[in-house]
């Protein structure tokens, strides 16, 4: 299984044209200053813009193309958003169940797989807090198991460290490698700061200067 994204992602008056290759467990990093097209890209995976043109496949069937759009909710796909976007109104269980709930999942087993993804990312201990009274390091490790519950095809993070201090990268950075590393998931891992994933993968895609 390979992601191949081959086409031209464009936002507004921003358009740049993207030529990558994803395999599994061989995380690739995309970097490059603000206004490049990093999170853009980003979006295009996930199916939330579509491609100017060209194609997004994956392990051979198109995602997006000329002919052919699959809307987000039936990629496959897990986004853990820079801002992290979890339900304020939740705790850190529920946030991390509700993709399961949406699922079909009784609450009994969502929770249940919530609690097992939370223990696995170091956050069993945050699981009946809101995100209000998290830190962004435990907000981050459950955003990362909320993307991962639904077991997705393909993982996309999008500047995960941004809101993690500097103490606690090294133990996200381990955990994300432990996770992407030789698993069975495509994964893209977007930052402007190539020294944020240069122990996370040797693949990066250089999106270069805005425009």
């Amino acid at each position: 299984m390979s992601l191949v994204v081959d086409g031209v992602v464009a936002r507004g008056a921003f358009s740049r044209v993207v030529s990558i290759s994803i395999e599994p467990g061989r995380p690739v990093g995309l970097v490059g200053p603000n206004g490049s097209g990093k999170s853009t890209t980003l979006r295009a995976i996930a199916g939330l813009d579509r491609l100017a043109s060209g194609t997004i496949s994956l392990d051979g069937s198109v995602l997006d193309g000329a002919d052919a759009f699959v809307p987000a909710e039936l990629r496959g796909v897990g986004v853990v958003f820079q801002t992290m976007r979890l339900f304020p109104h939740l705790t850190a269980l529920d946030n991390v169940a509700f993709g399961l709930r949406c699922a079909g999942a009784s609450r009994h087993d969502a929770r249940g797989q919530a609690r097992r993804l939370l223990t696995s990312v170091g956050a069993d201990h945050v699981a009946d807090r809101r995100p209000a009274t998290l830190s962004g390091g435990e907000a981050q490790r459950v955003a990362l198991a909320r993307a991962l519950a639904p077991s997705p095809r393909v993982l996309l993070l999008d500047e995960p460290f941004a809101s993690v201090d500097a103490d606690s990268r090294p133990a996200l950075r381990a955990l994300l490698r432990s996770l992407v590393v030789g698993s069975g998931i495509c994964s893209v891992i977007v930052s402007h700061d190539r020294a944020d994933i240069s122990d996370l993968t040797d693949v990066v895609v250089d999106l270069g200067s805005a425009g």
